[in-house]
Parts: C-alpha cells; structure tokens; sequence
C-alpha cells in the first residue's frame, strides 16, 4: 500500500518593476493634474505633498508648500470656514492655535 504526501506548488511573480511604474503614473497624474491637490497630515494639518498646481497658484515652490499648515495658504476671511471644515468632532484641532508669526500671503483675486 503507497502512501501519497502532499505536494504544493507555488508560483510567484515579481510585480516590483510593475508597482514602480504604477507609482510613477499616479505621481505624474497628481503632480500635473490641472487641480490644485494637497495632501494634508490629518494630525497636524501640515502639508506632507502638494502639486505643482497649488505650489504655481500660490507662488510658492513645492517645498516651501511641505510641511507648512494648510492653514497658513489660505485668506484671513477663510480660515475659520477652513478650521471648521478640518477639525475633528469635537471641534479641536491640536495645531489651530494662534497664529505662529510666519509670514502670511494674501491669495484672493478680485
């Protein structure tokens, strides 16, 4: 009487070169979209990355963009309509506080 073991067989397949040009593609995309995107640190309402659009429009390079508060690129008279828009439940947000002194553009056309 013969006893069969199990046999398995795997197959593998290396998709590192397929995720780069995945990643590659949806960079392009966000970079160059006509929109202006930023990706915000919903922690800290610090900018992680932003797109050339936004760093265009608001005449900054991208990485004078990073690492700012998303609440310094905005008007005066939309900051709080922007806070609110942004905070948690309970109405705080660790990183509104008041003003650092850094220096602030005006960004509205008449």
């Amino acid at each position: 009487h013969h006893e069969y073991g199990k046999v398995w067989v795997s197959i593998q397949t290396d998709i590192t070169e397929r995720k780069r040009m995945e990643e590659d593609i949806y960079r392009k995309l966000y970079d160059n979209a006509p929109d202006m995107l930023a990706s915000i640190d919903p922690n800290t309402a610090k900018i992680i990355q932003c797109n050339q659009t936004v760093a265009t429009a608001l005449g900054y390079t991208k990485e004078e963009l990073v690492g700012r508060s998303i609440f310094e690129i905005y008007h005066p008279g939309s900051i709080d309509r922007a806070k609110e828009a942004f905070c948690c439940e309970n109405g705080q947000f660790p990183s509104h506080r008041a003003s650092t002194g850094t220096q602030r553009r005006e960004y509205h056309r008449h």
